[in-house]
């Protein structure tokens, strides 16, 4: 939009603001005729009951105060971050089940490895509890033989 309809657009709301109504009654500019068709497409302004004037919204309070480029400039925005929102849930549901598979595969995979090590480590605690106790009957059966051959000596 050009400067000059964004000028004609501020300077309608600061009217409205101060005399509560607008009237579009008479001979007005092809600009202004503009201003006033953008602020009724955009429900800026609503029809009184008097023909060709109008009242004002909830929204001239925001305009008026910040001027209508950053009031459309804000709105834009707000429709890209609530777009941006929408993708992202959408992605999230989308894929909601295969990430759930996934922490699951790995969860189980996770698990079976750990599993796996303390086994490991359980095996190696048993064979060197079996070493010794081998040993043992080992020394004892030695501790025997040689006490045998002594006294058949």
């Amino acid at each position: 939009m050009k400067q000059e309809l964004f000028d004609e657009i501020d300077l309608l709301i600061k009217e409205l603001v101060k005399n509560r109504v607008i009237s579009r009654a008479g001979s007005i500019t092809e600009l202004k005729k503009n201003a006033f068709s953008f602020l009724e497409r955009n429900n800026i302004i609503k029809p009184n009951n008097k023909p060709l004037q109008f009242n004002q919204t909830s929204k001239i309070d925001e305009i008026k105060n910040i001027g209508i480029e950053k009031y459309l400039s804000n709105k834009e925005t707000n429709k890209n971050i609530g777009s941006e929102i929408k993708q992202r849930t959408l992605f999230d549901l989308k894929n909601k089940y295969f990430i759930t598979f996934c922490f699951l595969v790995f969860g189980a995979l996770f698990g079976w490895f750990l599993a796996n090590i303390s086994e490991s480590n359980k095996e190696k605690g048993n064979t060197e509890k079996l070493n010794k106790v081998i040993s043992k009957k080992n020394d004892s059966l030695i501790q025997k033989q040689i006490f045998l051959k002594e006294k058949t000596k």
